[in-house]
């Protein structure tokens, strides 16, 4: 329960960003485990919603989230471990 809730990210062009709890609605829904995907840029907004993993608002919401969380590159196992 202590993780449930809506949150405000904020970020700027200078890479700077808040995070805060707020009250009402959200842009986009998502359980931890999407949410450790999202920020580890395993996968891509889009591709959570895809996989009916996300629920957000409008496309433009989805397009603004993959640039957001966008990583040069994605985690990667070369041994399988």
């Amino acid at each position: 329960p202590w993780n449930q809730g809506h949150y405000r990210l904020s970020a700027g062009p200078d890479g700077s960003g808040h995070v805060e709890r707020v009250r009402g609605g959200s842009d986009l829904t998502l359980p931890p485990r999407s949410l450790a995907s999202l920020l580890s840029g395993h996968a891509s907004a889009s591709e959570l919603y895809r996989a009916g993993l996300l629920d957000a608002k409008d496309p433009l919401t989805l397009q603004t989230a993959d640039r957001l969380f966008a990583t040069r590159h994605r985690p990667h196992c070369s041994d399988s471990f």
